[in-house]
């Protein structure tokens, strides 16, 4: 309910079974340069994500769907003292996805009303 029409529209990635409860999502995504995959042809949609590829895909979400400016960008090293520490490799958790999603929501919703 209330999810776009993907009608006609596909991907290329073959480790996306059609029917599946995300396989209209992943490709809505793909459609909408939301996402690339994990190559070419995979999207590894049973695998862990990294905390650089959930950021990497909030950040097109704003782009290409919210029509956010993203053009304002800074040095995290400058920003974070931790910025060697952060690990952008390592997996997000349940709990750091929540809480990116719960602060990527507040911040849109306080661009969108100014």
């Amino acid at each position: 309910q209330g999810a776009p029409s993907i009608d006609g529209q596909s991907h290329p990635f073959t480790d996306v079974a059609g029917g599946k409860w995300y396989s209209d999502a992943i490709t809505w995504a793909y459609q909408n340069s939301v996402v690339n995959g994990t190559s070419a042809t995979t999207f590894e949609p049973d695998g862990d994500i990294t905390r650089e590829q959930l950021a990497t895909i909030l950040y097109r979400y704003a782009k290409n769907i919210e029509h956010v400016d993203v053009s304002n960008r800074a040095n995290l090293d400058e920003i974070f003292a931790d910025a060697t520490k952060v690990y952008p490799k390592d997996g997000a958790t349940r709990a750091e996805v929540a809480t990116l999603l719960m602060r990527y929501l507040k911040a849109e919703k306080t661009v969108v009303s100014e």
